[in-house]
């Protein structure tokens, strides 16, 4: 995506340009899927269950700790989604701007940062059992936090580039991670809805704290 919009800036000089590419590259995606949806196998999903609603333990008393947790797990989805978004909606304007970097290289930086995204996911999936998802989101948390600090207060151009790569690799396993500490933490009669309320949160979060980023980065 970085690299294709990067080209298409510098051969046309227009974004206008680059949106045409995405289109046509989603158009392609389409027709791909159309093609090949019939040779996939699916099976049937299962009727939900009657008791699938509720917490876990309501009856000891640990209904209200795990709402708590509920609601402190949907605050990390909208911050973590929301860094997430804001981070890849916005770093090109803020290296071609507020660095004043070429358009080429905010597009490998932005491509670097996605490219760690990746990275993080397949390589903390590759890890299996000997990464916790409990160390998944620490590490992440911690590797995320210092890559935005690095971002927001360096001014150079090589260390703005290497944050983008350690907070795209930090971001990515947290999202994974979080779903999976869910049936634990809150009980797996609760999971399905409490995880479709952290994805809910979690779009919210992409939005809102993209465009607060975005009015900060207007103002100065």
């Amino acid at each position: 995506g970085p690299l294709l919009v990067t080209a298409a800036l510098l051969a046309l000089s227009s974004w206008r340009g680059a949106y045409a590419a995405l289109l046509a590259l989603e158009v392609l995606v389409v027709i791909l899927w159309l093609g090949v949806r019939h040779r996939l196998p699916f099976t049937a999903s299962r009727p939900p269950r009657a008791h699938a609603r509720g917490f876990d333990g309501d009856a000891a008393g640990e209904g209200e700790r795990r709402r708590g947790l509920l609601a402190l797990g949907l605050a990390v989805f909208f911050f973590c989604t929301g860094l997430e978004m804001a981070v890849g909606s916005w770093a090109a304007s803020f290296l071609s701007g507020s660095l004043g970097l070429s358009t080429s290289v905010a597009g490998l930086a932005v491509f670097g940062y996605f490219a760690g995204l990746t990275a993080g996911r397949l390589g903390a999936a590759g890890l299996g059992p000997r990464l916790s998802p409990e160390s998944a989101v620490s590490l992440g948390a911690l590797g995320s936090l210092a890559g935005s600090l690095a971002l927001w207060w360096s001014r150079s151009s090589v260390i703005t580039a290497i944050a983008l790569v350690v907070v795209g690799v930090s971001l990515g396993p947290m999202f994974p991670a979080l779903i999976n500490l869910t049936p634990g933490r809150l009980g797996p009669r609760a999971a399905g809805d409490v995880i479709g309320w952290q994805l809910s949160a979690a779009g919210v979060g992409g939005a809102v704290v993209s465009a607060l980023v975005g009015v900060v980065l207007q103002q100065s």
